[in-house]
């Protein structure tokens, strides 16, 4: 079945079919878990690897998405425009590469590329979609994770507090259908999809209005999954 746990499969043939997978109740599963699952004894390239901010204990709490990898794949390389925080990486014994995502060229093919959270932060989605084009062979899958901008959590707050919480950093909203045609528009096709959890879904409000509204949310997500957090799309190259 196309979508079906994110491995590779069929493509999907199109967005009717894709978009009644992501309505569908599926399981939300661990964005950690999902990518070291789908890395696992492979050779990674991790783009956006620093995560805006070289944070050790993120890394020791086990939310720093690089150290998962690193820790499944055979081999993996890091890649990000931030310099100073990859040579304090290099400096710590990781592989990074400073290069901007939107237009890079290592010279070489990888098994897995992981972009977690970080289409969202770039301008130029096409430009970005055919420079990892480039380090893709025939069997290789394509991970990108970002958030759903119709997440019942945003309404939550923006109706209590006047507020949508949004990264400073971030240039663009995709949703799934939205993401369907940006990848369509490339030389790839989506081939799984999975509803994450993450820790930046928690609504941060304590004691019993965040128990009620933690409730809340979790009915809304269960009854409407479009209304789930964040999201994973698999993808492959578009056969010739």
């Amino acid at each position: 079945m196309a979508g079906d746990g994110g491995s590779g499969g069929r493509a999907f043939r199109d967005l009717s079919e894709f978009y009644c997978f992501v309505r569908q109740r599926t399981p939300v599963v661990d964005k950690g878990e999902y990518v070291a699952r789908l890395t696992r004894g492979r050779r990674v390239l991790d783009l956006g690897c620093v995560d805006h901010r070289l944070d050790r204990d993120g890394a020791r709490r086990g939310e720093w998405l690089h150290e998962r990898i690193r820790e499944q794949a055979a081999v993996v390389v890091g890649l990000d425009i931030l310099e100073p925080e990859a040579e304090a990486l290099r400096a710590r014994g990781y592989r990074v590469v400073v290069a901007d995502a939107q237009d890079f060229d290592l010279g070489e093919t990888f098994d897995v590329v992981v972009a977690g959270d970080l289409v969202e932060h770039l301008s130029d989605i096409g430009s970005f979609f055919a420079a990892v084009e480039r380090h893709l062979h025939a069997g290789s899958l394509f991970i990108v994770t970002t958030p759903n901008p119709f997440f019942v959590g945003r309404f939550v707050t923006a109706l209590l507090r006047n507020f949508v919480p949004v990264n400073k950093q971030h240039v663009v909203w995709i949703d799934p259908k939205v993401m369907y045609e940006s990848v369509s528009r490339a030389g790839l096709e989506i081939v799984g999809f999975s509803w994450l959890s993450t820790p930046h879904q928690d609504l941060g409000v304590q004691g019993l209005r965040g128990w009620l509204l933690r409730r809340l949310v979790a009915l809304v997500t269960r009854l409407r999954p479009v209304m789930r957090g964040d999201y994973a799309v698999v993808l492959r190259k578009r056969p010739a």
